[in-house]
């Protein structure tokens, strides 16, 4: 056991070693192995970061771009690190809680560019009752997934349909403009033809811009501060406090989040179509 101890000391420097583990080296020895390097075991591999995990990553984040990697990792059943440096590798990086391409490309930024160069002309030729068929009357809806899920056309498809009754109970459904994203679910032809029954228009938005969204740059950030902190034993609960914040907001919290649109497309256009973060 000394003899093991020195030749253990003389590879690792000087170490504290109970009985039981000189016994396990005795025996190790003994058994004729003389290597004290770690021997490959069976179980998960070394790294994860293949490149089918990487596709499957890259499949979730075009999906929903405010996925956090906490729950890629539980979707995909493997480390948050691994997750972190996938999604390193894949070019994508954070910017107003939604994942989007580390460096935009040319052709990214020119449409950019173009589309808010389009929407501030309107902004100066319309004012106001431009920006006004955008705002909400306050808090309208809220619709919450199941764990587990992710929003698809059809899930969309729904939510728009229960906007629409509600819109109309508050007499509110005349020249209405939606503004959402470019997410797959948003994009989809179930949604487009959706939208043209109701008679409604989409405010044209330019791929990878949650810097361009009222909810990212306005709404969500607020939604933390006020539950920062709290805990919460049920789904149900979370739910209750998330509506009751939006309610809190009150019409005019709604209203400076929309009318905060046109500084941020001008931003975009001095920038020539890049990034511009608070």
């Amino acid at each position: 056991a000394a003899e093991i101890h020195q030749r253990l000391q003389r590879a690792y420097g000087s170490v504290c070693m109970g009985t039981s583990s000189v016994r396990r080296w005795v025996k190790h020895f003994k058994d004729g192995n003389t290597s004290i390097e770690n021997e490959p075991r069976s179980g998960r591999p070394r790294t994860v970061s293949t490149e089918r995990n990487k596709e499957r990553v890259d499949e979730i984040i075009q999906d929903d771009r405010r996925v956090t990697a906490d729950t890629i990792a539980r979707k995909l059943g493997i480390g948050h690190s691994a997750v972190e440096e996938m999604i390193e590798s894949l070019g994508y990086r954070k910017v107003c809680a939604s994942w989007v391409p580390r460096l935009l490309t040319e052709n990214h930024k020119s449409q950019r560019k173009t589309i808010t160069s389009e929407l501030l002309q309107r902004y100066r030729h319309e004012g106001h009752a431009f920006l006004l068929c955008i705002v909400t009357e306050g808090f309208i809806l809220a619709e919450f997934l199941e764990p587990g899920q992710t929003i698809d056309a059809a899930h969309y498809v729904q939510a728009l349909h229960k906007l629409r009754r509600v819109l109309r109970d508050k007499r509110l459904g005349r020249n209405i403009i939606i503004l959402h994203d470019n997410a797959r679910s948003h994009a989809a032809r179930l949604r487009l033809e959706a939208i043209a029954q109701m008679g409604w228009k989409v405010l044209p938005y330019p791929s990878y811009s949650p810097n361009l969204t009222p909810s990212d740059y306005h709404l969500f950030g607020f939604v933390k501060d006020q539950l920062l902190g709290l805990r919460f034993e049920t789904r149900e609960a979370i739910e209750k406090a998330v509506r009751q914040c939006l309610r809190m907001a009150g019409t005019e919290f709604y209203r400076r989040g929309i009318f905060k649109l046109p500084e941020h497309w001008e931003k975009c256009v001095q920038r020539s179509g890049d990034y511009v973060e608070k």
